[in-house]
């Protein structure tokens, strides 16, 4: 994750002393953040019981939209923010996309689910992330606050169809699944 984070402030021409340190800050809180979220689903499909995997992907532009609202709500603004704001959207969404949702699906043997991902607000994970890496002072809490905010907004909006298979009768079937990221 603090890789992708990392390449991308690089990609923005962000290259400063203190960027080694926030990348390494976001990544571990982003990471620590997304092993507690949950996606619960919504299954239609044939009778039996099955499994879904799909990767974790959330649209970069829509989380920078997001950021960018949340950055000027937690007053970081300035000539640079756009561009940082741009470094973290990239970077936590190509991170992200390298995990998977990983779902069971006990009524639903083939067929698909409709998931929410929920779970706690990503602020105390990226605060350990930071004061981990000597990211301390009204800054911390400022940037925590608002890349907390533009994922809670973003994850609220998207819907992922994850495909379910296993084994299933010819008898037509509906429940509800659940899983996790890794």
């Amino acid at each position: 994750m603090a890789s992708a984070i990392s390449t991308s402030f690089a990609s923005n021409g962000l290259v400063g002393t203190a960027i080694p340190n926030l990348s390494l800050g976001i990544g571990m809180g982003i990471s620590l953040w997304v092993k507690s979220q949950v996606v619960s689903t919504t299954d239609v499909g044939f009778l039996g019981a099955g499994k879904g995997t799909l990767p974790f992907l959330i649209p970069a532009p829509l989380l920078l939209t997001n950021l960018m609202t949340a950055y000027t709500s937690n007053s970081i603004v300035g000539v640079m923010a756009p561009q940082e704001a741009n470094s973290v959207a990239t970077g936590i969404s190509v991170g992200l996309a390298q995990g998977t949702i990983e779902s069971a699906h006990p009524s639903v043997g083939t067929g698909e689910g409709i998931g929410i991902s929920s779970g706690p607000d990503a602020f105390s994970f990226l605060m350990q992330g930071f004061s981990s890496n000597g990211i301390i002072g009204e800054f911390a809490p400022k940037k925590a606050s608002a890349i907390s905010t533009a994922l809670k907004i973003t994850l609220q909006t998207i819907t992922f169809t994850i495909p379910i298979l296993g084994s299933a009768s010819n008898s037509a079937s509906s429940g509800v699944g659940s899983g996790v990221v890794v």
